[in-house]
């Protein structure tokens, strides 16, 4: 969702991110519920700003993500630090280890300059695959994979 005035006066360059339509159909859903449904308003919208600015991340982790993160069983200590830079990570970690995406397309959907810091800094080993190529390191070796044997 894109604003016209910010194409305007603040950025030099529009940066587009590729959303599949399923995904791309729930902030058009929301907007669509709120007061402010025209295609150039922001979907997440400052209330003090009267709509003329965007939500600031920062209220919209604390009245909004964090608490619906709680409410899906999301272990999050009081004062731990959790916002949308944590969602960027699991997604990158999922992308990569579980849904086994190439490391390209990762770094593309999180439109990164390198892949090193897709591969570096968001995405970390995988615990299950880990074990899963020790147990077949053991098995080519002949050793038991199995406890109690």
């Amino acid at each position: 969702m894109f604003h016209p005035s910010l194409a305007r006066a603040q950025v030099k360059r529009v940066l587009y991110v590729p959303l599949h339509p399923v995904l791309a159909g729930y902030p058009r859903a929301w907007q669509r519920q709120t007061p402010h449904a025209k295609e150039t308003d922001f979907v997440f919208t400052s209330m003090r700003a009267k709509v003329r600015k965007p939500l600031c991340s920062c209220v919209f982790v604390a009245d909004h993500l964090r608490s619906a993160a709680k409410k899906a069983a999301v272990q999050i200590e009081d004062g731990q630090r959790f916002g949308l830079h944590n969602l960027r990570h699991s997604l990158s970690n999922w992308l990569v280890n579980k849904a086994k995406v190439e490391s390209k397309t990762v770094q593309g959907i999180l439109r990164h300059t390198k892949i090193q810091t897709t591969l570096d800094l968001y995405t970390q080993e995988d615990g299950e695959e880990t074990l899963a190529a020790q147990g077949e390191y053991l098995a080519a070796l002949g050793v038991a994979t199995q406890l109690g044997q």
